[in-house]
């Protein structure tokens, strides 16, 4: 199913469970901040993300805290500017999707580790992860 203008919560579902991805709870002011897997639950007002739909299908700007994100680096990242297009493609279950760069070169990786190891990467040297992604809204 096509994503739509909204607000919506990111997970790397795997065993043992939903891990949300959103910025670090830490909010020093600073720019950019690391796009992050949580080990554990987080306030929602730091895991919701607003899917911002652009032109092309399947083609979005993402927003975690007001931020956009980008890739920097090999990693993703919210800066102060700027947001970069990110093409978010169905999965083989309802509600599953791969973010991917928008010329579909490189796409976000969860790593294995957590800690300093849980930054999510944008990699073109690796499959890219698979997400759930629903409403932040049920009624939406």
């Amino acid at each position: 199913m096509p994503l739509e203008e909204g607000n919506y919560f990111i997970s790397y579902h795997t065993f043992p469970g939903d891990y949300p991805i959103a910025r670090r709870l830490i909010d020093d002011g600073t720019y950019p901040k690391a796009v992050v897997k949580h080990a554990e639950p987080i306030p929602p007002e730091f895991a919701m993300w607003k899917v911002q739909p652009i032109l092309k299908p399947n083609t979005f700007f993402l927003w975690n805290g007001d931020k956009p994100a980008a890739c920097i680096d090999n990693l993703v990242w919210l800066k102060e500017e700027g947001p970069q297009v990110w093409v978010i493609e169905p999965g083989p279950s309802p509600g599953t999707y791969v973010i991917l760069s928008d010329d579909k070169k490189f796409g976000w990786v969860v790593p294995d580790g957590t800690g300093d190891k849980d930054q999510v990467g944008c990699r073109d040297d690796a499959e890219p992860s698979w997400f759930h992604i629903v409403p932040a809204d049920p009624q939406e």
